[in-house]
């Protein structure tokens, strides 16, 4: 699924090339993938692009925000009207999706310059909500969503006092709270939690406070880090000219079990933490 990282990238990238564009037409190819009336969309101007957490907001004229989720397998794919080099110095010939609308497309945003936008979701797991302000306010995933993590709210204090509160749960299931803070996933739970020598099982009562701040640095490090390289490309992710990101290559834990841990040589494990496989060194981050 992709993470903070990952949808940043999008965001970037959908800012450089919507923003100030008008929708002439939507066409919608899984009625389940947009949520709301497609003819709410036609003629309304693309005024930003935000993020919250893991999810985009396609922020328009009127009052109207497109809330998209990619969830596992969603793609958000921006192709000009004369398929020519992509935003970013990406060109067509290196996308990983070559022909669109694809097998996997779900909704096509049509652009008064002839400019397209794609919807591909080959699980099916995704969507676009359309919301009115009012209704963006209250609904149920954003409100509950926790701090970024570059927030002044998510300090040491509110991770410790998390920590405590769910005492007997894992280090990882903490960070993988999306209300404790937001847009962090398996990838970078994983990374940050090497990083900072942390045994991802490690019960949260047990993680002393003293602990809590090199932890928030190394998270907002990683993900820096993960948006500096365009995300981590580990299977359907694209960004917004369909192009893999480089992060995967930058990894230390995630994925690369049985293979030498880049600090020690010892060879990574992989396990089961919080429902999710879980990457570690047992050297560096100890063993449970």
């Amino acid at each position: 699924m992709p993470e903070l990282p990952e949808v940043e990238t999008v965001r970037r990238g959908l800012q450089r090339v919507l923003v100030g564009q008008r929708v002439s037409k939507t066409k919608v190819l899984l009625e389940r993938a947009l949520e709301g009336d497609p003819k709410w969309l036609k003629g309304r101007e693309v005024q930003d692009i935000g993020r919250r957490g893991k999810a985009l907001l396609i922020e328009m004229d009127q009052g109207l925000t497109a809330l998209v989720h990619l969830r596992m397998t969603g793609q958000l794919i921006f192709l000009p009207k004369d398929g020519g080099p992509r935003e970013g110095g990406g060109h067509p010939s290196d996308a990983l999706v070559h022909k669109l609308p694809s097998k996997h497309t779900r909704v096509i945003l049509s652009l008064e310059s002839g400019d397209q936008l794609f919807f591909n979701d080959q699980r099916t797991f995704g969507s676009i909500k359309l919301l009115d302000e009012a209704h963006l306010a209250l609904d149920s995933f954003l409100s509950k969503l926790g701090p970024e993590p570059w927030s002044p709210e998510f300090s040491v204090d509110a991770l410790y006092c998390a920590c405590q509160r769910r005492s007997r749960s894992s280090i990882k299931s903490i960070l993988l709270d999306q209300e404790v803070v937001a847009g962090i996933g398996n990838i970078y739970a994983d990374e940050s939690l090497f990083l900072t020598k942390i045994h991802p099982a490690t019960p949260a009562g047990q993680i002393a406070k003293k602990q809590i701040k090199p932890l928030i640095g190394k998270i907002r490090e990683v993900l820096e880090r993960g948006i500096e390289y365009g995300g981590v490309s580990a299977r359907d992710y694209v960004n917004a000219e369909g192009l893999r990101g480089r992060m995967q290559e930058q990894l230390y834990v995630y994925g690369r079990d049985g293979m030498p841990c880049k600090v020690c040589g010892t060879v990574l494990e992989k396990t089961r933490t919080a429902g999710r496989g879980t990457h570690f060194c047992p050297k560096c981050q100890g063993s449970l």
